[in-house]
C-alpha cells in the first residue's frame, strides 16, 4: 500500500500543538473560570485485545469534567502496555481536551485537541485539533441521542512516514437507561480524509454499565477500530473486549 508522505518532522508537529495551546484560551475563554464542580470517572479494565495486538491484559482511563450552564470542559487520558518476554504485545495510549460552548438548550460547539500512540498499530503519533458542531435531538429521562459534525486538521507519524491533512467528522450517540443504574451507550465515529477518499476511519463502542452504589460500577464493551488505509503490513480492524470496575468522582 502507498501512503501519502509528507516532508514535515516533528518540528512542525510541536509547532502545530503549540499553536493550538496558544490559541486555543483566546477563542474559548468565556469571561470567568467555570464554577461548576469537578467530576469524572476512573476506570481499571481487564482487556482483551484482536487484530495488530492478540493479547490480554490491563488498561486504566480517566476522564474529569466541569460544567456550567453554558460551559464544559472535558479531560481525558487512558493506556494499556503488555509485554511477554521482553517484546510488547499490546501498546495504546491517548491524551485529550475537549471544550463545549452551549448555544442553546440543545445546540452547542465543540472544540478539542488530543494525541494517541499506538505503535503495534504503525502509528507512533497523531495530532488532531478540532472544532465542531454538535446537537442534542432528545434527551429525555430513559434516552439520549446526540449528533456532532466537525473539521479538524491531522498530524500523523507512521513508521517514518510524516502525514498532514484536513478530517472531517461525524459522530453519533444513543444512551438508553433500562432502570436506575443499568445503562447502555452505543457510539459511531466516521472519520474521513478530505485529501484522500480512500483513506478514513470508523470507531464503534458499545457498553453496559450496571452501578454498585453512587460511586462504583461494573462495565462491559467492545470498542472496534477500522482503519481502511492502515500503515503498510498491518491489519486494518481492532478490536477491544474490556470487562471494567469503575469509580466515580
Amino acid at each position: 500500500m502507498v501512503r501519502r508522505k509528507m516532508d514535515g518532522t516533528m518540528h512542525s508537529c510541536w509547532m502545530f500543538l503549540a499553536l493550538w495551546l496558544a490559541v486555543l484560551p483566546a477563542i474559548l475563554w468565556a469571561g470567568e473560570i467555570p464554577s461548576g464542580e469537578w467530576g469524572g470517572t476512573v476506570e481499571f479494565s481487564l482487556l482483551t485485545a484482536r487484530g495488530n495486538s492478540s493479547t490480554q491484559t490491563g488498561s486504566l482511563k480517566a476522564e474529569a469534567a466541569r460544567e456550567t450552564q453554558a460551559e464544559k470542559w472535558i479531560g481525558r487520558a487512558g493506556g494499556l502496555l503488555s509485554k511477554s518476554e521482553g517484546e510488547k504485545t499490546a501498546e495504546y495510549y491517548y491524551l485529550n481536551g475537549e471544550y463545549n460552548y452551549r448555544h442553546n438548550a440543545q445546540t452547542y460547539s465543540s472544540y478539542f485537541l488530543g494525541w494517541e500512540k499506538d505503535t503495534l498499530a504503525g502509528l507512533d503519533a497523531r495530532l488532531t485539533g478540532r472544532v465542531g458542531l454538535g446537537h442534542e435531538y432528545f434527551k429525555k429521562d430513559r434516552d439520549i441521542l446526540v449528533a456532532e459534525a466537525g473539521l479538524a486538521f491531522v498530524y500523523e507519524n507512521e513508521k517514518e512516514e510524516t502525514n498532514r491533512f484536513p478530517e472531517g467528522r461525524l459522530f453519533g450517540k444513543v444512551v438508553h437507561t433500562f432502570r436506575e443504574g443499568v445503562i447502555f451507550t452505543q457510539e459511531l465515529e466516521g472519520l474521513q480524509d478530505l485529501t484522500m477518499f480512500t483513506n478514513y476511519r470508523i470507531n464503534s463502542l458499545s457498553a453496559l454499565e450496571v452501578a454498585i452504589n453512587s460511586h462504583w460500577a461494573i462495565k462491559t464493551s467492545l470498542a472496534i477500530r477500522y482503519d481502511h488505509e492502515p500503515a503498510e503490513d498491518f491489519l486494518k480492524t481492532d478490536t477491544f473486549t474490556e470487562t471494567s470496575v469503575v469509580y466515580r468522582f
